[in-house]
């Protein structure tokens, strides 16, 4: 079976929220990682 690549980042990043519940990080933090997330995405969109 093949993964996209796409399907492969929504899984690992599943797999890094569901690691960061286990954790009980605080909300801050999470929040901290989400905007670095969508930055992140914000970036690649405009490199295409």
């Amino acid at each position: 079976m093949q993964i996209t690549a796409a399907v492969k980042k929504q899984y690992e990043r599943a797999k890094l929220w569901s690691r960061l519940d286990k954790l009980d990080i605080d909300q801050a933090t999470k929040d901290k990682v989400l905007a670095a997330g969508e930055r992140a995405k914000e970036i690649k969109g405009k490199s295409k």
